[in-house]
């Protein structure tokens, strides 16, 4: 939660303040990898700091301790991975398997990490919580967790993304270093990493511009070294903060998510709770975030990808308004205050069961 927010980041950010706001008279204490800050909670959150440069070593050695002093009856495990030697149950969250079906997109060390603590983490975990359907059937696949020990629930959505106003000043800003001026641009979000498309997404775009069409793309995210250089039409962005990624939203013709596989994909709901239309692959998660309301295209598909942008381009006014509410009415579903009932729910049960 202390480091730049990428999609775990708002994930623990959302789901733990909706259970601070819910705990009654159960204590809860975060714990954070950083040094001390500013707090994040309200008084009754018990915030602990101890920062240890190895994830491993503060997942595994450090935090188990930590826990035990402050007498905890259920550890909750927001980020996939959980200490294997706790002397309590563990309520284990995981957000996908792509280490697992894809071990290209999380190649050396980091996949090992990832193989090693997640399928750890899951056979010791009293329940395992997926944040799809999708990453529920991964789970059984690739981790053996059975029925009994399995929920789904969904995210929800960072308020900021459901107020209407915007400051669209900065967005307009990074927007005139390729011109865009009143041309429509499609928006990625989280863009960088193999697995989320953005080469698909770059190749559609070049298909629209040599059949003619003056149209750009906007990619954001986490940059990587290997993200290549500057591209004709293409605005490539470090992350932005939320302000700013709220105005690219509300400015967009669209937002386009390529992936080959996500989890789930707050992006989409980000997107239709503004009211910008959201093209999609048909792949995990993201047919569950995005319902009825996405246009979805084969993934891997650039030509497929081009056809679906083209189409919402030249959709009439009426269609892209209908499109918009749409998309704003199945977002409102997802709030951070149902997803954190759930989880509670569960953590609570396994209290219980002690």
């Amino acid at each position: 939660m202390r480091w730049p927010k990428t999609g775990l980041g708002r994930y623990l950010d959302g789901l733990l303040h909706g259970i601070a706001a819910q705990r009654g008279r159960d204590r809860l204490f975060v714990y954070y990898n950083s040094y001390r800050g500013k707090p994040f909670f309200a008084e009754g959150t018990r915030e602990r700091f101890t920062r240890m440069p190895n994830r491993t070593l503060w997942n595994q050695l450090r935090l188990p301790p930590a826990i035990q002093r402050d007498r905890c009856d259920v550890f909750l495990a927001g980020a996939s991975v959980s200490p294997v030697r706790l002397r309590i149950p563990a309520v284990l969250v995981v957000h996908d398997c792509l280490a697992f079906r894809d071990p290209a997109a999380k190649p050396g060390r980091e996949g090992r990490y990832w193989r090693r603590w997640t399928r750890a983490s899951a056979a010791q975990a009293a329940r395992v919580v997926a944040v799809s359907e999708s990453t529920a059937a991964d789970c059984k696949k690739y981790l053996d967790v059975a029925d009994d020990r399995l929920s789904v629930v969904h995210q929800g959505i960072n308020p900021v993304f459901l107020q209407d106003g915007a400051d669209l000043n900065a967005a307009r800003l990074l927007l005139q270093q390729v011109s865009v001026g009143e041309s429509p641009f499609f928006l990625q979000v989280g863009a960088y990493d193999p697995h989320k498309g953005g080469d698909i997404a770059q190749a559609a775009l070049r298909q629209l511009r040599a059949a003619g069409r003056r149209v750009f793309l906007v990619q954001c995210g986490p940059f990587r070294r290997d993200a290549g250089g500057p591209t004709p039409g293409v605005l490539k962005l470090d992350m932005v903060d939320d302000a700013t990624l709220k105005g690219l939203y509300r400015l967009a013709a669209a937002t386009c998510v390529p992936s080959r596989h996500e989890g789930f994909g707050l992006p989409v709901l980000e997107s239709m709770a503004l009211g910008t239309p959201v093209v999609a692959a048909r792949a995990g998660g993201l047919i569950e975030a995005g319902g009825e309301v996405a246009l979805y295209f084969d993934p891997g598909s650039s030509a497929a990808l081009a056809t679906a942008m083209e189409s919402l381009l030249d959709a009439g006014a009426g269609a892209v308004e209908l499109r918009r509410e749409e998309g704003r009415r199945w977002a409102l579903q997802f709030t951070w205050e149902r997803a954190a009932s759930a989880v509670l729910d569960i953590i609570r049960a396994v209290a219980q069961r002690q």
